[in-house]
This record gives C-alpha cells, sequence and structure tokens, in this order.
C-alpha cells in the first residue's frame, strides 16, 4: 500500500483522506454556528431603542418581554440609572412592522396569570419613526405616557383605597342603611301579604282588570301635571317670601307630620276591628262613578264645556255676579195673559 509522508511523519492515504474530511467538515460546522449562533449584537431588521422614564416597573429587567398589540416585539437589554432618569434599553423588530413612533406611550403590565412583567408598545399620533439610536423620552411632563399596571403596583392601590374607604364614617353609613332596611321590612312584608291575599282571592280575569287599570291610568299625567303646578304655585306664593310666615308654615306643616298624621294612623288602627266592614261601601259607589265615567277624557272635555256654559251665565264683577237670565211667556190655552 503507498504511503505518503512529510517530513518525519507518515501517514496511509485512508487516514490522510479522513482527516480531510473533518477538516472539511469542522470548517463547514463554524461556518453554520458563526451565522445561527448570535454573537450579542443586532441583526438587519432589528433597531435598538432606549425609553427613558422616570420609574421602571416591578420585574423588569434584561430579558423582559416587549409586546405591541399582543405580539412580542423584542426584548429588554438592559435597564440602568441615569442622570436623567431610568434608562431601559431595548432591542425591537424592524418599526415597519410596528408602526411605532418616538411618541409612543408603554405600560409595565402583567404578561401571564402568574404576574410576569411585560412593557406593552402603543402608537400614539405624531413623531418621528423610530430609528436605531432613538431615545424615548418619558420623563416630567411625558410622564403621563407611562402607565403602571403592573400587580404589585395594583396590591397597593388596593391597600390605599381599602384605607381611604373603609372609614369609621363609612362603617357608621352602613349600619344606618342596614337599620332603615330593617325599618321597611314591616311595609314589604305587608305589601307581600296584600299581593297573596289578591292572588288567593282573585276571581275576575286579569285581562278586564288590566284594562280598566291603563284607562285609568290614562288622566295621570294631566293629574301629575296639575300637581307640580299646584307646587310650583305653593313654592312660588307671595305669602312664604315672608320669613315670619313661612316660619309659621313650617310650623304647622311639622305639626301636621308628627302629632296629626300619626294620630291618625292611630285612630283608624283603633277603630280597625270594630269598622273593618266599612271598607266594602265604597265599592258600590266607585262602581257607579266608573259606570258613570267610561271614558275620562271625554268626560272631561264635556265637563269643562259644561263649566264654560255655566260661567257665561254670569256677569257683572266677580264681587258682584249678576245671572243672565232670559225668560219666554207664552199664553195659556184659556187665552189669558
Amino acid at each position: 500500500m503507498a504511503r505518503h509522508a512529510l517530513a518525519g511523519v507518515t501517514t496511509h492515504t485512508h487516514t490522510a483522506r479522513i482527516v480531510a474530511i473533518g477538516a472539511i467538515v469542522a470548517a463547514v460546522l463554524a461556518v453554520v454556528a458563526w451565522r445561527i449562533i448570535p454573537s450579542g449584537g443586532l441583526d438587519d431588521k432589528q433597531i435598538a431603542v432606549t425609553l427613558l422614564t422616570d420609574d421602571v416597573g416591578d420585574g423588569v429587567t434584561k430579558g423582559t418581554e416587549v409586546r405591541r398589540g399582543g405580539v412580542v416585539v423584542g426584548k429588554v437589554d438592559s435597564v440602568t440609572r441615569t442622570d436623567s432618569g431610568q434608562a431601559i434599553k431595548v432591542h425591537l423588530d424592524d418599526p415597519s412592522l410596528t408602526g411605532l413612533t418616538d411618541a409612543l406611550s408603554i405600560d409595565y403590565s402583567p404578561a401571564n396569570l402568574f404576574g410576569i412583567t411585560q412593557i406593552g408598545l402603543h402608537a400614539q399620533e405624531g413623531g418621528a419613526p423610530l430609528r436605531s439610536g432613538t431615545t424615548v423620552d418619558l420623563t416630567g411632563e411625558h410622564g403621563d405616557r407611562v402607565h403602571d399596571a403592573t400587580v404589585s403596583t395594583m396590591l397597593l392601590s388596593l391597600g390605599r383605597l381599602s384605607g381611604d374607604v373603609l372609614t369609621p364614617d363609612l362603617a357608621d353609613l352602613v349600619k344606618k342603611v342596614a337599620q332603615d332596611a330593617k325599618a321597611f321590612s314591616p311595609l314589604m312584608k305587608a305589601l307581600v301579604t296584600t299581593v297573596e291575599t289578591v292572588a288567593d282571592t282573585q276571581k275576575m280575569p286579569y285581562s278586564p282588570i288590566l284594562r280598566d287599570f291603563g284607562s285609568a291610568l290614562s288622566g295621570f299625567p294631566s293629574t301629575l301635571d296639575g300637581g307640580l303646578i299646584l307646587l310650583r304655585m305653593v313654592h312660588d306664593h307671595p305669602y312664604l317670601e315672608i320669613p315670619e310666615k313661612q316660619a309659621r308654615f313650617d310650623a304647622t306643616v311639622a305639626v301636621l307630620a308628627k302629632n296629626v298624621i300619626p294620630g291618625l294612623a292611630n285612630l283608624l288602627e283603633t277603630l280597625q276591628p270594630d269598622y273593618a266592614g266599612l271598607a266594602a261601601l265604597p265599592v258600590p259607589l266607585l262602581n257607579a262613578v266608573a259606570t258613570a265615567v267610561p271614558a275620562p277624557q271625554t268626560t272631561e272635555a264635556q265637563l269643562a264645556k259644561l263649566l264654560t256654559r255655566i260661567s257665561g251665565t254670569f256677569g257683572g264683577s266677580p264681587a258682584e255676579p249678576v245671572l243672565r237670565l232670559a225668560l219666554t211667556l207664552n199664553p195659556t190655552a184659556g187665552g189669558g195673559r
């Protein structure tokens, strides 16, 4: 077998081929590794941007993801303190893919349910397109473009809110509301009992009742308007513009509220066992009124017309009204005059 030799070295042909092939493979692997394994720099589609802020959200460190619309567009390279604030250096994808300018705003927010912090980028109007080496100033008057929504910040805010809201005054207010609700419970119980009683004793179909109820409600708007006008007239009456008379009016209302109405309620409660049967007496009267007034709107117009005619029969002044009366005398059948 032939031998190939160098000075002082003796090799076989087979061995030389293996060595050559190994050198070629090693060279190819070195080239591939150089192209694939990052050397710590940026590729052609990335840019380096510095975010200058007053504060850095909790959990923002090297390797923190930077997202735009929920999509990862870069990562944090470093976080350092400078004289102007906190400098967050990030590398981003080509800005043409994100549509961001140096007028952007950021937020620190949880990236997942575990509370891992991320930096979110949000495009704003105006500004110049981002370029490699751009510094986005988010300090001072631009600080409102930074929003901290990390888990730790939200917990701190919740603690402050609890301290500010859950005060003794609020506890007293809740206690008063509970007491007022307890005071209304008898009324609610009475209403429920009334509804149950009506449901148990109801014999007439609901459709006629609802129709009659709707007919009765047709005059409610005009009644409400009249009530509001009456209240306005009372409120604006010259009598109440005099302090002494207003005080007298207030005293009268107080007496009615504190003495007369409670006394009337006690009286009715006392008479209730003996005169409970009287409650059924107004029913025939109300039925007669309902029959006499089948159409409230039409009856209202007729009544207004009647009152107008009656008013027209009087003349003179309000102090001395004069009845306008015309008599027609017809002779009797016997020829008398």
